[in-house]
Order: C-alpha cells, then structure tokens, then sequence
C-alpha cells in the first residue's frame, strides 16, 4: 500500500513539475524577463535558460525540417510524375 502511495505522490510532483515547466515556456514566449518566470514559478535561473535552449534548439530543428520539406516539395513538383512523396502531403501537387 505505501509503494502505491509514494508512486502516486512522484507522479502527482512530476505532473506538477510539468506544468510549471509549461507556464514558464508560455511566460518566455511572451518575452517575459528570467527574474519575473522565476518569481512566480519558482524554477531556478538556470532551469529558465534550459528551458529557453530547449525551445530555441527546438525550434531550429522545425525550422530546418520545414526547409528540407519545402525544398523537397519543389523539386518533386518540376518531376515528370509531379507527385510529391513526403508525409506530409497525399497526392499530386
């Protein structure tokens, strides 16, 4: 019974965690300053800037993934076929 407790507890802190790591997330977003994120989440300095990086290397890798599938797209479309075999789009352009 206490193991099912204490599993119970550990999940309710890491989704309590989660959520704060969000509402920071959102905070950066709207270019809220470190000390104010840190005031009201009470995540520490370097836990911000982590999660900054996070998002920035996350968005660099979108942004390059968009890239690659934009050129993709483009050559694909100049083909004989002009058919378009990524994922991300069904049929003919």
């Amino acid at each position: 019974m206490q193991e099912a407790i204490f599993s119970w507890e550990r999940r309710e802190e890491q989704a309590r965690q989660e959520g704060i790591q969000e509402i920071a997330k959102k905070m950066l977003d709207d270019g809220v300053d470190f000390g104010t994120i840190c005031k009201w989440t009470g995540l520490s300095f370097d836990e911000v800037e982590q999660l900054r990086n996070r998002m920035d290397w996350n968005y660099r890798i979108l942004k390059a993934i968009s890239s690659i599938r934009s050129l993709n797209c483009a050559s694909l479309a100049a083909s004989p076929k002009g058919v378009c075999e990524n994922t991300h789009h069904f049929g003919e352009l």
